[in-house]
């Protein structure tokens, strides 16, 4: 039997290191040092994440297949 990832596998893989890296305890260190500009950064890079996961689950859609993105790399 083939092993596979879930949607709730790839969740985790995604959120563990996340959270891992201190997102809980890092942002108030941050704005006590340098105030609001981290937040502002933080929004961009938010903003071009979701593009991307937007791109990534189009391709996944779009090339069947065990590989997807990479069957869609392959092909460009």
């Amino acid at each position: 039997m083939k092993k596979q990832l879930n949607t709730l596998t790839l969740s985790g893989l995604i959120i563990g290191p996340i959270l891992g890296s201190g997102i809980i305890l890092l942002p108030p260190i941050v704005y006590d040092l340098v105030g609001n500009l981290p937040i502002v950064v933080w929004s961009i890079v938010l903003a071009l994440d979701f593009a991307s996961a937007l791109v990534l689950g189009n391709l996944s859609i779009k090339f069947l297949g065990d590989e997807r993105v990479a069957n869609a790399v392959h092909k460009i």
